[in-house]
């Protein structure tokens, strides 16, 4: 907030939302215990996400929009890469974590997989951001950047694509 009491940045951001599924399939995968997955407040929080995450899906593709880029800045178009490539993983953990609650979502991640090398690609490149309407823009920044993408396992270090964005990066 600013000193005026004023919301300082109000908005959306899709890479926070998603972030706990990341940081609880790090967690398990470091310490094995899926304990965790049978407490209620965790199950409750999961529910959440996926409902708010439903929200801001696109109607026919498979993309999740957002108001605000990894630095809390104001996004130039709603669809940004890096933050569907979290969502694609984040998807897939919820269906490994918990496939008897979330085995489709599996399906969905394939989805937004497909989506992205369709919608988010420009001159055989990983746009940063787009409005799937054409537009799109070119840009990188260290809380998002799209040299992570082999990191969550979207592409390898070797793909084409990622090869030329890293390049221009």
């Amino acid at each position: 907030r600013y000193i005026d009491g004023t919301v300082l940045e109000p908005g959306f951001e899709l890479d926070e939302l998603v972030s706990p599924v990341l940081a609880l399939e790090r967690y398990i995968g470091a310490t094995g215990d899926r304990g965790i997955l049978s407490e209620a407040r965790v199950l409750k929080g999961l529910e959440l996400i996926v409902k708010r995450l439903a929200a801001e899906r696109h109607p026919e593709t498979a993309l999740y929009s957002t108001f605000l880029q990894p630095t809390d800045d104001e996004i130039v178009y709603p669809y940004l890469t890096y933050d569907n490539v979290l969502v694609w993983r984040a998807l897939l953990a919820l269906a490994e974590l918990l496939p008897e609650r979330y085995a489709g979502l599996r399906a969905e991640a394939e989805l937004v997989r497909a989506a992205v090398y369709e919608h988010c690609v420009f001159d055989g490149m990983f746009a940063w951001s787009v409005d799937l309407e054409g537009r799109h823009n070119v840009y990188d920044e260290p809380p998002g950047s799209l040299q992570l993408l082999p990191y969550y396992g979207f592409c390898s270090g070797t793909d084409e694509v990622w090869r030329k964005t890293a390049a221009h990066i």
